[in-house]
């Protein structure tokens, strides 16, 4: 049984990821699971009345709560836990298939920390590309969602929209760890789908492309369509040109590139096309 956590804030995007998780694998059980993050920064009392101030002399300072702010965050936090059960219930109405048990957890604290701990236990997590602030520049994601996207140790699909389509996935290839994940993540989850295979791999990188090569030659037995593309410039933008002309309908991409520095940092590729993506991005770590 496929084991899937949505992140779900509110947002129309976060609903949309929602169902998209629900039509991922319609030939497997799958648990799907959605999870609202009540983040408790929103709800406190400012740090100001909390009696943890000091003045420049090091004595204590404490500001006294006006009873009327105080009802106020109360009435907030309540707020709160009502809109988190109610989007909760909401995915449990959902139409979904008979495979899909679902299932909804409201936890509180900082959202992208939470939810990390929370997803570690599932075989994907599925978010929103933007969320509460959506109205906002198309080329920017969400900070959570930005934030889950480099920490995750699960993968992670970004969501655009509420269908997802697996008839033409591209994978964006480079010298890798994570790019060789990706090409793992497809062959052992997403190959049965049949599709098209599109490979897009640097100009030049002959042992890099027959590695791949002895990868895919398996899947190459049956009648799916396998391509491996060299690119002479940046795989970043011929990934994107490809989507704008209707070439790919999914990315799979390695979180990292082969220069990583560290585990927070992104590969360059992988951020350009999350950012410009309007289809599904499946991110490998």
């Amino acid at each position: 049984m496929k084991k899937i956590v949505v992140g779900i804030d509110g947002s129309k995007e976060s609903f949309d990821s929602y169902k998209c998780a629900a039509s991922l694998f319609p030939n497997e059980e799958v648990s799907l699971n959605s999870v609202f993050i009540r983040d408790e920064r929103k709800t406190q009392i400012p740090f100001i009345y909390s009696g943890a101030a000091y003045d420049i002399a090091y004595e204590r300072l404490y500001i006294p709560v006006d009873p009327q702010l105080a009802k106020t965050y109360e009435k907030l936090k309540e707020d709160n836990k009502i809109f988190a059960d109610k989007c909760i219930k909401m995915c449990e109405n959902i139409e979904t298939g008979e495979h899909v048990k679902k299932s909804g957890t409201v936890l509180e604290g900082e959202p992208a920390e939470e939810l990390l701990n929370f997803s570690k236990n599932f075989d994907l997590l599925v978010l929103g590309q933007r969320g509460e602030n959506a109205a906002y520049v198309r080329e920017l994601i969400g900070s959570t969602s930005e934030d889950l996207i480099r920490k995750s140790l699960v993968p992670v699909l970004i969501c655009p929209g509420d269908i997802i389509n697996l008839d033409k996935i591209l994978i964006v290839y480079e010298d890798s760890i994570s790019s060789e994940n990706a090409l793992n993540y497809y062959i052992n989850h997403l190959s049965v789908y049949n599709g098209e295979l599109t490979i897009l791999i640097k100009e030049r990188y002959d042992e890099l492309s027959n590695s791949v090569s002895q990868k895919v030659m398996k899947l190459k037995t049956s009648e799916r369509n396998i391509t491996i593309e060299h690119c002479k410039g940046s795989l970043a933008n011929k990934a994107i040109e490809m989507m704008e002309d209707g070439s790919i309908d999914t990315f799979i991409l390695g979180s990292h590139g082969k220069h990583k520095l560290t585990e927070y940092l992104l590969g360059s590729s992988t951020v350009h096309i999350i950012r410009k993506s309007s289809l599904p991005v499946f991110i490998i770590h």
